[in-house]
């Protein structure tokens, strides 16, 4: 542990007691969520950091902060926490993810009236980041659009620069800090743990607006997805009524009644989202097997488009006629950006006209198309909690981001 001035850590400790008193008494929310962070003071950071368990904090710097400030940073920690920016990185920088994060949280801090961290403030500044530009966009979609910062040469790092920005979020210096042992199992425990905390807090806090509320129903536990999609397959597809037959019960009595018939027919159009950061082992595999098991009970010819880009490539499409049967593996083609429009320009271009489209995408793109003439279904995998697109029903399977 580090040594600090026995006064230093005395004030800090008090600054750090009044910050969590004024957020139980105006912030009951916050302050639950707070109270699960054990403190542990540190001179790996020049404030505070988290590791998604531990609140640490630099008592030099935490007492150089305004007392509006305070409580705003150990929001900020905890933010990072209910946000899972420690497990959903995947491969993305490091560093520019955390800048990334850095920016949502301001934004979120803003947003629910808490003081702005003057510290953060200016490396925005100087880093010449805007964040208004990214207010309302998830952590994922700000890294998207975050511009590349320029390499710093070897031996030229001017005050509070690291080897690659700020020191702010440079290696043990960062927001926050990813256990070095973390294996899936643990990280999956710690989202799992975190989201139980957001709807605790939510209990305790009552009615909450905003992004609280947004973030309590981020953490709620979803139905098993293939509930909805079925039926949504099933409302969708359920067939047309046709009352042309002849009741033949009543032809013995000289009348000539009509008879109920309901005939599945139509077309079904399944747009995947085969991008970089789909997981195309566990859910995507899972939802081909329920469209699959419907398609059996339900004969209907089935479109398949995968997509990643600005256009559906050559080999990223697939018709299947009633009578074929699904492979029972598909081979996914793609793996680069990702764009939601491709699918619908193809059912326009090749005059498809489906009951029902189902998108399989993990949430992270933008659509600019307008609302088709045909119900749309989408299935969000491990994806962004906020994703709303702008027409169609939204199902969220697996862990939010």
């Amino acid at each position: 542990m580090p040594q600090f001035d026995e006064a230093t850590t005395k004030a800090a400790m008090t600054a750090f007691i009044r910050s969590r008193i004024q957020l139980m008494q105006s912030r009951p929310f916050w302050a639950h969520l707070v109270m699960k962070m054990p403190l542990e003071w540190t001179d790996a950071t020049s404030y505070s950091c988290t590791d998604g368990t531990r609140l640490m904090i630099n008592p030099e710097g935490f007492l150089k902060l305004s007392k509006g400030e305070q409580v705003s940073c150990l929001v900020h920690e905890v933010l990072h926490c209910v946000a899972l920016h420690l497990t959903r990185r995947g491969s993305r920088d490091a560093e520019m993810f955390n800048i990334a994060g850095d920016i949502y949280i301001a934004n979120t801090l803003e947003a629910e009236r808490f003081d702005s961290i003057q510290v953060s403030e200016q490396i925005f500044a100087a880093m010449g980041i805007r964040r208004g530009y990214y207010a309302g966009m998830n952590t994922e979609a700000i890294y998207d659009k975050l511009p590349k910062p320029p390499r710093q040469p070897q031996g030229g790092q001017g005050q509070g620069q690291g080897q690659g920005g700020c020191q702010h979020w440079q290696g043990q210096g960062g927001c926050y800090q990813e256990p070095k042992d973390g294996n899936s199992a643990t990280r999956s425990v710690q989202e799992q743990q975190w989201r139980q905390n957001v709807i605790e807090a939510g209990q305790i806090a009552g009615n909450e607006s905003g992004v609280c509320q947004e973030l309590i129903k981020a953490a709620m536990p979803k139905p098993p997805f293939h509930v909805p999609l079925l039926d949504f397959l099933n409302r969708g597809m359920g067939g047309d009524t046709d009352w042309s037959l002849i009741n033949r019960r009543y032809l013995y009595r000289g009348m000539y009644l009509p008879q109920e018939y309901t005939q599945v027919m139509g077309e079904i159009v399944v747009a995947v989202d085969t991008s970089g950061s789909m997981d195309t082992n566990t859910q995507l595999k899972e939802a081909f097997g329920y469209i699959r098991a419907f398609r059996e009970e339900h004969s209907c010819k089935l479109h398949l488009i995968q997509c990643d880009s600005n256009r559906v490539e050559e080999g990223q499409y697939q018709c299947y006629e009633e009578h074929e049967r699904l492979p029972e593996t598909f081979k996914v083609i793609g793996r680069g950006g990702t764009s939601f429009d491709p699918p619908f320009k193809l059912v326009g271009e090749k005059r498809i006209e489906p009951r029902v489209m189902i998108y399989i995408t993990d949430g992270f793109g933008v659509c600019t198309m307008p609302k088709p003439n045909f119900d749309v279904m989408w299935v969000v995998i491990n994806g962004n909690s906020f994703f709303s697109p702008p027409f169609g029903e939204v199902i969220r399977c697996g862990g939010g981001r």
